[in-house]
């Protein structure tokens, strides 16, 4: 008992309200239940409406007691549904629970790496640390946030944002800055527009002599020849002042500002272990591979997991069977006693009906298909997506709360019976949270 009591607490890590969930605090089960037929309306507004305007039609035309459409049109249709929704709902589900061990991983690793190194290694790396972790969830959340996005995180890059590069002074290609300060702006094009497909079909055109070339397209005449030796040529038709073919601004990726950081780490460990010491290095060695590894799994997770076209397929498939569904079924006016003694009767019109099986029906399947393409991006933010940009904040109040276990009142830690009390001086620097950039 005496043992326990020396040993130094666990601390208790303060967290402001929003970081994690509170474990004590219920969810509302009128919450939850409501939010599925708000994602469904998000997401599928325009087949709904259309739905019961169908409906309505069908009733107001006097068809909702008869079936205008064969049952095997709806069979064929909704067996292809069916089997489209049953594997891609099962690898949504698998996406997300990927996502959750491989953010499970990612932190793990930072906990490992951090905490066995002593008190001022720790405080002269912690900053550079968690930023670097910031930076890079930060990063991969706004890769999966547009599905067109994952072009430019295959490369380690990223879409720069239009409003911080305007006034920004970006040199051309093959030219200087002044050279581009006179250029004409570039008007901005979307990943597979025509201009980006006229761009792809340029070629590389060799000069004559073989020294130089350049990148021509086909209704674009080649330009003047230079004299052998001279490699202005090649950049003789610039995407930014040619007006022909438009640039894309991207941004490199935090990618590289993790390896710096974990290059840090590793040059203080190889300061602080003199000789063959190499407990630290080997146990960093094994948790970087592991965060780089659990990076490029998080990266990988915010890519799309199925193609546009796949998915304008679902979309158009679940749009025809919702608009003619009405039309396929045949309803009776319903007639309700109300007391069973035939004192008051209700009368529902087969209309009326009509239109309410088919909301229900259409609303599940929109329901469906809605919460499946929110699983299949655990990283986009959406709903009760993965957030690492909160974990990783968490993990920096902890990592705090963890260095004031070396801050005791008296400037003394807890020591074994027998053994002299170690002397801790207070870090002169503070904690400071680093920045979210999210933008």
């Amino acid at each position: 008992m005496a043992s326990d009591e020396r040993k130094p607490l666990l601390p208790i890590v303060d967290l402001p309200c929003g970081h994690l969930p509170d474990p004590h605090k219920k969810e509302s089960e009128f919450e939850r239940f409501a939010s599925l037929p708000l994602l469904a309306w998000k997401a599928h507004k325009f087949g709904i409406l259309l739905t019961v305007v169908s409906a309505t039609v069908c009733w107001w035309l006097g068809y909702a007691e008869k079936r205008v459409i064969d049952d095997l049109v709806f069979k064929s249709i909704f067996i292809i549904f069916g089997f489209t929704m049953g594997f891609r709902n099962v690898r949504a589900n698998q996406r997300y629970s990927d996502a959750l061990q491989h953010a499970q991983s990612f932190y793990s690793a930072f906990w490992g790496i951090y905490t066995v190194m002593p008190t001022e290694s720790r405080l002269r790396i912690r900053a550079q640390l968690l930023a670097a972790m910031q930076d890079s969830v930060s990063h991969i959340h706004r890769v999966g946030k547009n599905r067109q996005h994952c072009w430019f995180g295959i490369v380690g890059l990223e879409p720069a944002a239009v409003p911080a590069l305007e006034g920004a002074e970006v040199p051309s290609p093959g030219g200087d800055l002044e050279a581009s300060k006179r250029a004409p702006a570039a008007k901005a094009f979307s990943y597979g527009s025509t201009a980006m497909l006229r761009s792809l079909s340029a070629t590389w055109e060799e000069h004559p002599s073989g020294s130089s070339g350049a990148w021509v397209h086909p209704k674009t005449p080649m330009p003047p020849k230079s004299e052998e030796g001279d490699d202005s040529c090649k950049d003789a038709i610039n995407p930014t002042t040619s007006g022909m073919l438009q640039n894309v601004r991207a941004v490199i990726s935090p990618h590289v500002k993790l390896l710096q950081a974990l290059m840090v780490v590793e040059e203080e460990l190889e300061r602080i272990e003199s000789g063959s010491q190499q407990k630290l290095r080997r146990n960093f060695w094994l948790l970087k591979a592991q965060v780089l590894k659990s990076y490029d799994s998080l990266l990988s997770l915010s890519f799309p997991s199925v193609t546009d076209r796949f998915m304008t397929f679902v979309d158009m498939c679940l749009f025809f069977f919702a608009v003619s569904f009405p039309w396929g079924i045949k309803v009776q006016t319903l007639e309700l006693d109300a007391l069973g003694r035939g004192w008051y009767k209700v009368h529902i019109d087969a209309g009326v009906i009509l239109v309410f099986y088919t909301t229900v029906v259409v609303m599940v399947l929109f329901t469906l298909n809605a919460l499946t393409a929110v699983n299949e991006d655990p990283l986009a933010g959406l709903c009760d997506d993965v957030d690492l940009r909160r974990l990783a904040r968490a993990v920096a109040y902890g990592f705090e709360a963890f260095d004031s276990l070396d801050r005791q009142p008296t400037g003394v830690l807890a020591a074994p019976a027998g053994e002299e009390a170690a002397v801790v001086e207070k870090p002169a620097a503070g904690f400071h949270m680093p920045e979210d950039s999210t933008a």
